[in-house]
């Protein structure tokens, strides 16, 4: 019997003068045979783990740039530039990938 699992890990951050970052990591591995259930959980809790400090680091350093920038400033300049081209990076690389592991 195969089952798809999936995980994930949250959490609210107080970063002091009433500002906090919120964030977020879920992952779902399709296709796992019952029987490396649990193994397949402990690596996949991991990776999460790995993934979360990333996110907590992501969000405090983009916290530091609003707050440098101002949250106006730094909207306009996100809108002012190019979105589709910061994505596309990401994109391709992932293509790449062979995402069923």
């Amino acid at each position: 019997m195969k089952l798809d699992l999936t995980l994930g890990k949250s959490l609210t951050i107080n970063t002091g003068n009433y500002s906090s970052i919120k964030p977020e990591v879920s992952i779902t591995l399709n296709g796992i045979e019952l029987d490396n259930l649990e193994e397949s959980s402990y690596h996949l809790t991991q990776l999460i783990s790995v993934l979360m400090d990333v996110q907590i680091s992501e969000s405090k350093i983009k916290m530091g740039e609003i707050k440098e920038q101002g949250l106006s400033t730094f909207i306009e300049n996100f809108m002012k530039s190019d979105i589709s081209k910061k994505m596309e990076s990401p994109i391709n690389e992932l293509k790449k990938m062979d995402l069923s592991i």
